[in-house]
């Protein structure tokens, strides 16, 4: 028997025996697919981390926002039971989606529609403090157990059958990476939300602030909950409420720290030291949040534009994309979407300035995260401007900073096609079935039809 046999038919039996592992916060025992090691949460972390940030926009870039609140989600670290476990790392994401979350390995996040719409920074802690239990936990690995133990069991069993029998060995990794693309798509439920309820209390009550100003964010969700419904808020799928959520917080505070209770505000942080900090960087945030809003309401314009091939719409967005433009200067993200409009109308030259603007200043900051979206249509414009070298960097690139999209590899291939490198382009298209791990999925067709096209046939991807 192939080693390969032999580890495949040893997960196949450790899933379908089930482990028991152990919560680092309170050592009670869950349900799980098998034990992960801190090593296991930081590469998961990591693997997900440049997928999540581009998806989102990128980050917010306001250096003194973020110094500021990332010396406090540094000082909260410092009072988790898993301090040292992880290189924790913390991003303002560029997104009016009110919203925060945190995943394996360290990775939190808060997106620059929810930090516009805190009150104070009691709230900012408290919600922080919440996704900081989340991964103090393991919910993710929990959930990841409860939720896809069916269909890893049968990904295993036929891996092993698979290989037994000499046949190509898919399944078992193909479902194991299934189930971490959906890895920020699982819904905790009521008693892993009181859990980091609990945190969100004990990380506020330790700092030092009132823990009964953690109230505001779920009020305001419950508000938003009753305009748009639950399914329409994004924090809502993965943090779902319920009509006791805020009585029950107040019950835990008056429970947990009754000490606190009746105390004047100003014996709290920041109120104490009249540090106002915290509300200079909200009130800066909300102030330009209505030049975002417009730029979200023309990217929406702009999508039917280009759904409904209607010119007028597209030049509309672009009209307003331009005055998002000149009221906040040096915002790579209103750049790219004039690019985008420019592009649609069929301006390769003023969507090739306005594109390499965008990436130029993106490139100037300096942070870890780099933007995608710029990259992307940056390449594709080269593309159609027949410079197959400079988009194949372009997309290269932003293949790099958006891994788990299927796009820029595929228009990669499209591109050494061009310049007459079969092989390399055929390498391009054969990570795109494998990534995509869906035979009906866009780019995989696509894919191999060019592969067919080359002479190397189709491709058939590892996922089930």
């Amino acid at each position: 028997m192939r080693p390969f046999a032999n580890t495949v038919l040893a997960a196949a039996a450790a899933v379908l025996l089930g482990s028991c592992c152990t919560d680092p916060v309170d050592s009670t025992s869950y349900f799980c697919l098998g034990e992960m090691s801190i090593q296991d949460e930081v590469g998961l972390g990591n693997q997900y981390a440049p997928n999540i940030v581009a998806q989102y926009d990128g980050p917010y870039h306001d250096p003194e926002a973020y110094q500021y609140l990332n010396g406090l989600i540094m000082e909260m670290v410092t009072h988790s039971v898993r301090a040292k476990d992880f290189p924790w790392k913390f991003t303002i994401l560029n997104s009016s989606t009110p919203n925060a979350f945190a995943v394996p390995g360290g990775h939190i996040y808060i997106t620059r529609g929810l930090l516009a719409a805190m009150e104070t920074e009691g709230q900012f802690i408290s919600v922080m403090g919440h996704e900081l239990g989340h991964v103090e936990h393991r919910h993710s690995h929990q959930q990841m157990g409860r939720q896809a133990i069916g269909s890893v069991v049968v990904g295993a069993i036929d891996t092993a059958e698979s290989s037994l029998s000499g046949g190509t060995t898919q399944g078992l990794g193909a479902q194991l990476g299934a189930i971490g693309t959906q890895l920020l798509l699982l819904r905790y439920d009521r008693g892993q939300e009181t859990q980091s309820d609990l945190r969100g209390i004990y990380y506020a009550a330790t700092m030092g602030y009132d823990p009964m100003e953690g109230k505001k964010t779920f009020e305001y969700f419950q508000k938003l909950e009753e305009e748009m419904g639950a399914d329409q808020v994004e924090f809502l799928r993965t943090h779902p409420l319920n009509e006791n959520r805020v009585a029950e917080i107040d019950a835990q505070v008056r429970t947990t720290h009754p000490e606190l209770i009746g105390k004047p505000k100003e014996s709290f942080r920041p109120y104490k030291s009249n540090n106002t900090t915290f509300a200079g960087i909200a009130k800066r945030i909300a102030a330009v949040e209505p030049v975002y809003e417009t730029y979200d309401q023309a990217m929406t314009t702009l999508g039917e534009g280009l759904e409904k091939s209607d010119k007028g719409k597209v030049q509309t967005a672009l009209g307003a994309m331009q005055d998002c433009a000149a009221k906040v200067p040096g915002e790579p993200l209103f750049l790219t979407g004039v690019g985008l409009a420019q592009f649609a109308l069929e301006d390769l030259g003023a969507a090739k300035a306005t594109l390499s603007k965008a990436v130029q200043i993106d490139d100037n900051r300096g942070q870890s995260y780099k933007l995608f979206a710029p990259n992307y249509y940056l390449g594709l414009v080269l593309h159609d401007s027949k410079d197959f070298t400079g988009g194949l960097a372009a997309l290269k690139k932003a293949s790099a900073l958006f891994p788990m999209n299927p796009a820029p590899l595929f228009f990669c291939g499209v591109c050494a096609e061009e310049l007459k490198q079969p092989s390399e382009a055929s390498k391009y298209y054969q990570q795109v079935v494998e990534l995509e791990g869906n035979p009906e999925g866009q780019y995989t067709k696509k894919a191999n039809e060019r592969l067919s096209a080359l002479g190397g046939g189709a491709k058939k991807s590892t996922a089930r």
